[in-house]
């Protein structure tokens, strides 16, 4: 009978507990596009973006005409919103929640993203979509 039973359990616990400290670290905190994904009716490209004082993250956007986006909205602090006057976008995120929305980019051209919580806008919360 081994001296110290436990020591067989604590070993490979450290080695995971490590393990996953080392992967968690290496993770960047901007979000990235994830590949599309194939529908019944075409399909849809999702994006993750991260909405805190006073950041879009990311702030820029570039997709073709016809394509269609989810967009997965989160707010890592206060409600903020998600607005594109001259496409009739307007997705509100209350403080820390997390919102789904598809949107078809049918007109091409370059359009102004923002945050209209007062003050947001003013302290940068803006960014650009791009429809080619």
């Amino acid at each position: 009978m081994p001296r110290f039973p436990c020591l067989r359990l604590l070993v490979p616990t450290v080695i995971l507990a490590s393990a996953l400290v080392a992967i968690s670290c290496g993770q960047s905190s901007t979000p990235t596009p994830v590949p599309p994904t194939a529908t019944p009716g075409g399909t849809v490209t999702k994006v993750a973006v991260e909405m805190t004082s006073f950041d879009f993250i990311p702030e820029d956007f570039e997709f073709s005409v016809g394509e269609t986006v989810e967009f997965e909205l989160y707010s890592r602090d206060i409600e903020h919103d998600f607005v594109v006057e001259a496409l009739g976008i307007d997705w509100d995120v209350k403080g820390e929640e997390r919102e789904t929305h598809r949107y078809t980019f049918n007109t091409p051209g370059k359009f102004r993203l923002l945050c209209t919580i007062p003050g947001h806008e003013a302290g940068g919360m803006i960014g650009e979509i791009v429809v080619r």
